[in-house]
């Protein structure tokens, strides 16, 4: 079947290109019109072969409701069918059938038809178009055939197309619902679900719910996003009325309790296909997010106008919708659907559960309608602090299994924010750097995150950050816990110096051309600008008390408070973040790039101090490498003046920028010496001792 419709499609645009270049020439010649006939008549041919085509595999394709067909109770499933029926969701919802088909008789020559299927009669329309904003088939098909059609009616043009292809694809898809041979294929489900759905809108909100939804993007990346933008845009351009009680001109208008009982047909459809994967987070965020969306319109006029939808015509008199009868039994069924999506999520570690769950924590509307009013929270925290901390949880996770620019900033923000400890921005760097550890600006940020080491307080090869699993209540724990020997065996080994001897000399000379380079940077020792302090990791078993529960509403409680949806006590989306750049820091570190393996030494050493020690192996053989480079390098400089003068040297660069970050250089080569000193006297005792015996 792939393999047929791929040379179709092939045709089909290839007699498309055709009839575009046949278009684009400005000729009233009689040759021209009759091969620009013959051209769309070509593109007609193939649309219709294409549409008998998959009419006819989906009847070769379908079984008889036999009973030797059953096993059991259960009908056997149609692979050849459902392979059909996807592949004509998929013609369909991307333009194969508009502007395509037979000319319509008693039409212009540049009219074609395009195929609108309209519902049956016992079905309810939600939505009626106003006659001077719609455009009929035949005009559609006069916009598609036109490359010279303004852009006000291009736009027009795609938007109704994509309803037009909605509405085709709920009437096919709602036959298919009731076909026991495809119960298990869900994405076709799926896919009428949100047809049913986009059919009945206006144009513009039924081409933001078709959006495919993109992780990166900024405004559709879950159906959280795409739903909550949908109500929004219906509310801004006063589309979403209540039933009127009088004569009134509804043309245009989506009625409320209309949409809401066709979002209830959808709900249906996607609970089945939970039903039958609960492992894909499409079903879930798909079912819930439309059980929110129905608490959300029934619960009248919007609270808070959204700033999200731009260029939308919003009415200078907005019209406030009534809270429709069935309000509390959604909020209800919405609230049981949420729990029941968290607890899913919590029991299988995916970063997409998780991603859906922050979406999700981030649709402050529904959150408010679902959140227990403050006069009722059994716990002491302040309102909207389990949420957060909960949004907190589920954002960790996301991040630390994909390791994306977003997910690092939204845990920095939180990090900042007080929701998460320092070390759980410090575990997902560090996973970062796991990820791709070739990436200088990962090893940057986990350094600059790190801040500057204290060796003043560092006692042997103790380092300063290594946290005692006694000091957290629950959760994480100190982000190098699992790392140590990972780390030392991977990523720091000391280069080998083909010089062992140390002399007071070269000692005095590399400690006062390292002190004077470190003096004259105007680059101050790095500070980490999180502050430490005792916050304990998302506990999630402990973030589910504020959701709103049946006992609430037959007790008679209900909001109060309206302001504090807006707040800041609910998360919200933020979509600016740092950038890696941003944390590539000091002029020093900038000139070390020319020398990448001194670069990533330095650098090295720092993290190694607060992972291992300062007094590490590592650090302390990697800062004699880098002296021994610095005096090799200069070495026909006779004075520390000559030698702090120069120009260029990388290793001088480098240990100036390690003094920066807390390393005393002078005192890890005094150690060195000492220790040679040390040795020396050893070897010259165990001599004598054996000239003696």
């Amino acid at each position: 079947i792939n393999v047929a419709l791929a040379s179709f499609l092939d045709e089909l645009t290839s007699s498309r290109a055709h009839l575009r270049q046949k278009q684009e020439i400005d000729s009233s010649h009689f040759q021209h019109r009759h091969s620009l006939r013959l051209a769309q008549e070509n593109v007609g041919r193939w649309h219709e072969s294409i549409v008998s085509y998959l009419a006819l595999a989906e009847t070769l394709t379908q079984l008889r409701d036999a009973n030797f067909y059953k096993s059991g109770n259960e009908f056997p499933e149609n692979a050849s069918l459902a392979q059909v029926l996807l592949s004509a969701q998929s013609y369909v919802a991307n333009g194969g059938g508009v502007g395509c088909g037979r000319k319509r008789k008693g039409t212009n020559q540049s009219s074609w038809e395009v195929k609108d299927e309209h519902h049956s009669s016992d079905e309810s329309e939600v939505i009626s178009e106003p006659e001077d904003e719609d455009l009929t088939s035949n005009q559609i098909g006069t916009v598609l055939s036109n490359p010279k059609s303004s852009s006000k009616n291009l736009e027009k043009r795609e938007l109704h197309c994509v309803r037009l292809a909605a509405k085709d694809i709920a009437k096919r898809g709602r036959g298919s619902l009731a076909n026991k041979h495809l119960n298990s294929f869900a994405p076709i489900h799926l896919t009428t679900g949100i047809a049913i759905i986009a059919a009945n809108l206006t144009p513009q909100a039924s081409e933001l719910i078709s959006r495919s939804c993109c992780p990166d993007a900024v405004e559709n990346r879950t159906p959280f996003d795409l739903v909550s933008s949908m109500i929004a845009l219906l509310e801004e351009e006063g589309s979403l009325i209540s039933p009127p009680q009088t004569s009134w001109d509804t043309k245009g208008k989506v009625i409320d309790e209309m949409l809401v009982n066709t979002m209830h047909e959808s709900a249906l459809v996607f609970r089945k296909c939970v039903e039958r994967d609960p492992t894909d987070v499409d079903h879930w965020s798909w079912y819930v997010a439309t059980l929110l969306g129905m608490m959300c319109i029934a619960f009248g006029t919007q609270l808070v106008p959204s700033a999200s939808i731009q260029n939308v015509k919003v009415e200078e008199e907005t019209t406030e919708r009534r809270q429709l009868e069935n309000f509390r039994e959604m909020r209800t069924n919405a609230s049981i659907a949420l729990t029941d999506f968290v607890k899913f999520s919590q029991s299988h570690d995916c970063p997409m559960f998780h991603f859906a769950i922050m979406s999700m924590l981030e649709w402050r509307r529904a959150i408010f309608l679902l959140h227990r009013p403050p006069s009722y929270s059994g716990t002491n925290n302040e309102y909207g602090f389990e949420v957060r901390r909960l949004h907190a949880y589920h954002t960790f996770h996301w991040a630390i299994q994909k390791c994306s620019e977003m997910s690092i900033a939204k845990v920095h923000q939180l990090c900042e924010s007080k929701y998460l400890p320092r070390d759980a921005l410090l575990d997902v760097l560090a996973r970062d750097v796991e990820h791709n550890p070739c990436d200088r600006n990962n090893w940057a940020r986990l350094v600059k995150t790190l801040g500057a080491v204290e060796l003043s307080k560092i006692s042997g090869t103790k380092c300063l950050h290594r946290k005692q699993d006694a000091q957290h209540d629950e959760g994480q724990g100190w982000w190098g816990k699992y790392r140590v020997q990972e780390w030392e065996d991977q990523f720091l080994h000391a280069p080998k110096s083909a010089s062992q001897l140390v002399k007071p000399e070269f000692v005095r000379i590399v400690s006062s051309v390292v002190s004077s380079r470190s003096r004259n940077s105007a680059q101050s020792a790095t500070t980490n600008t999180l502050e430490e302090e005792a916050i304990s990791f998302p506990n999630p078993q402990k973030c589910m008390e504020w959701i709103w529960g049946e006992a609430e509403d037959s007790n008679g409680m209900d909001y109060e408070n309206d302001a504090l949806l807006n707040d800041g006590s609910l998360p919200t989306l933020s979509s600016s973040f740092k950038s890696k750049c941003e944390f590539v820091e000091s002029e020093i570190q900038e000139r070390l790039s020319g020398n990448p393996l001194c670069e990533a030494l330095c650098m090295k050493i720092v993290v190694a101090c607060h992972l291992l020690g300062a007094w590490h192996p590592f650090v302390c053989n990697s800062i004699w490498w880098l002296s021994v480079k610095l005096w090799q390098t200069e070495q026909h400089i006779s004075t520390p003046d000559q030698l702090q003068q120069t120009k260029g040297n990388n290793y001088n660069d480098g240990l100036a920028w390690l003094s920066l970050h807390g390393l005393d250089v002078s005192t890890y080569l005094k150690c060195r010496l000492q220790h040679s000193v040390d040795s020396q006297i050893k070897d010259i005792s165990t001599s004598h001792e054996v000239g003696t015996t």
